[in-house]
């Protein structure tokens, strides 16, 4: 899915002109585990290998904003959750792949200005998966806001 999303950002910069948008203005919205998708992207490199045969690798595949709603944002172990707890059973993470899939220790300076929303309680996504890359925000200086609603996991606004 993230080399997925890395392709549909690069053909949507790369066609830009046809499109009738600015190839620096391009954002990504991701809800839940989307969210972790999304601020996987961010990143200025990603967790595993790319494919070498891409047409457009020399095209940035990062947004220029993020939109992160009620998402997952780590692996981790010691922030296991409902969320993650399946998807670490399934993939048999090691504790090095946690680390590389936990968004929230991969910012750094450049990372897009970012709008979060999460909802509690959220029995299947904690808020304080938003609130711990919100801190990493912080601490790298990325403008972003956090805001939080009343209300279950995939609360509609």
């Amino acid at each position: 899915p993230l080399h997925d999303a890395a392709r549909a950002m690069r053909i949507a910069r790369h066609r830009a002109g046809e499109l009738g948008v600015d190839p620096n203005r391009i954002g990504a919205i991701g809800f839940s585990a989307g969210g972790h998708l999304v601020a996987l992207l961010c990143s200025s490199e990603f967790p595993f290998a790319e494919a070498v045969d891409d047409d457009l690798a020399h095209v940035s595949c990062r947004p220029d904003v993020s939109v992160l709603c009620y998402p997952l944002i780590s692996l981790r172990a010691d922030f296991c959750c409902p969320g993650t707890e399946e998807a670490r059973r399934r993939l048999q993470l090691s504790p090095e792949s946690e680390e590389r899939l936990s968004a929230e220790l991969r910012v750094s300076r450049g990372y897009p200005p970012t709008f979060l929303w999460h909802t509690r309680p959220d029995d299947i996504v904690p808020v304080g998966q938003s609130e711990a890359y919100a801190a990493a925000l912080e601490e790298h200086g990325i403008p972003h806001q956090l805001l939080l609603y009343d209300g279950p996991h995939g609360l509609g606004m």
